[in-house]
């Protein structure tokens, strides 16, 4: 699976559920960050691929991430809740219905989690990672 297959994927997922939360800056695009708003950026890391079965025809899974940094305007008042609650809403945009990984067209979304908070410069940044992986016949 293409970077670009694998972008097609995810990319309008978290696109259409985050909806209008904040505003969202893409990998590569123009974004300035608006004093005292907060926004969202939007990143996969592809990663590792490993055979996962033997034969004529093997199996290689493909391993990647999704980081979303979740940047809320740092005003020594509100901490770190504000962040807290839109973490748990975009960990939520990776899960189906039943609260297990979304799946769809081959990737399989693992269980999102919040890697850390912390204060940089005028912002306070969530750091939440979504392990995914797909599988492919060679």
């Amino acid at each position: 699976m293409t970077t670009s297959a694998i972008r097609l994927v995810l990319e309008p997922r978290f696109s259409t559920k985050w909806a209008a939360a904040t505003p969202i800056a893409w990998e590569n695009l123009d974004y300035t960050p608006v004093s005292g708003t907060t926004y969202v950026t939007f990143r996969i890391i592809p990663n590792s691929g490993n055979f996962a079965s033997l034969g004529h025809h093997p199996l290689v899974r493909t391993l990647g991430m999704i980081e979303i940094n979740i940047m809320t305007p740092f005003d020594g008042r509100s901490g770190a809740e504000p962040g807290n609650v839109l973490a748990d809403n975009a960990i939520a945009i990776f899960k189906d219905s039943t609260g297990r990984g979304w799946k769809s067209s081959g990737i399989t979304c693992e269980a999102g989690y919040l890697m850390d908070s912390r204060q940089e410069g005028d912002w306070y940044r969530h750091i939440v990672l979504v392990e995914f992986q797909y599988n492919e016949y060679f």
